[in-house]
């Protein structure tokens, strides 16, 4: 939106530039003519002015020493707010923000989960783990996981839905390092960790948290345990691509929480006559 807009500008002379040093009731006082225009000024002067505080809550030094500018004008952001998106991005979480994007209402999060399994991947640029997460899910033969290893004898593994993921979340947990990632490392595979930071695809973004302190101390967390994850999935996959023989252990790990077999009720066929027995001995 550009400052003045038209439908004022037909109307009433050109005022000063908006900014941040206290003319934004003479626009206010403009726009009357418009309702709708004045709202949606207001409404932007309001994000500035949050994220302005936010620069000053989080980052008070650098707020103080910037020289960035204050001004904004259309629907992009000023000089001062890509420094402090800047700031995020190299202290607190992943926030590519660059001048060329237009006005962010609200925090833009973006997904460093690599996703090279999941289109148009070429199964021998994949590492041992990838490769077996794949088979795990069906996707591929598992006669293509026993290529990889023709020397060692893969137990078969159980389908996904032989899987009780409560017990196997248990057996990861009690098991020694990196074979307790393993769970953690199906759970990133499959974006299911409940972390923004992974289970939101690469290629995209949802604008989902508003511009206040707790979403991004929220969002901080959030990025500091999605980098802690990957790390240890990684640390797993380079165990794995060590010694090839060893995904015999988190075969046997992944069979070891099969999900209990249901119990057959016993079943006895009575006769109609018996039948009729028993409903007269309860009659009477």
């Amino acid at each position: 939106m550009t400052y003045p807009p038209a439908t004022v500008q037909t109307v009433l002379p050109i005022l000063p530039t908006p900014s941040l040093h206290g003319r934004e009731l003479d626009w206010l006082r403009a726009m009357v003519v418009d309702p709708d225009i004045a709202l949606n000024y207001l409404e932007t002067a309001g994000l500035h002015l949050t994220l302005r505080y936010l620069y000053q809550h989080f980052f008070p030094l650098e707020f103080r020493l910037s020289t960035a500018s204050r001004y904004w004008n259309d629907e992009q952001h000023s000089e001062e707010e890509l420094e402090f998106f800047d700031l995020i991005h190299d202290r607190l979480f992943y926030l590519p923000i660059d001048g060329d994007d237009s006005l962010c209402t609200g925090i833009p999060v973006y997904s460093i989960n690599p996703n090279g399994w999941e289109e148009g991947y070429d199964w021998n640029e994949l590492n041992r783990l990838e490769q077996l997460l794949i088979a795990l899910s069906e996707q591929v033969d598992w006669e293509m996981v026993e290529a990889t290893v023709p020397d060692v004898l893969l137990p078969m593994p159980l389908p996904p839905r032989h899987i009780d993921w409560r017990v196997f979340k248990q057996n990861c947990e009690a098991s020694t390092v990196p074979l307790n990632y393993f769970f953690d490392t199906v759970q990133i595979f499959d974006r299911d960790t409940g972390n923004p930071f992974i289970d939101f695809c690469e290629e995209q973004f949802v604008d989902y948290w508003t511009w206040c302190v707790e979403a991004i101390e929220e969002l901080t967390q959030f990025y500091r345990k999605a980098n802690q994850l990957l790390q240890q999935s990684q640390l797993l996959a380079d165990w794995l691509t060590e010694h090839p023989d060893r995904l015999v252990q988190l075969i046997e790990l992944w069979n070891r929480s099969a999900r209990s077999s249901p119990i057959t009720p016993s079943v006895r066929t009575i006769s109609a006559s018996e039948l009729t027995d028993r409903w007269t001995m309860r009659r009477t």
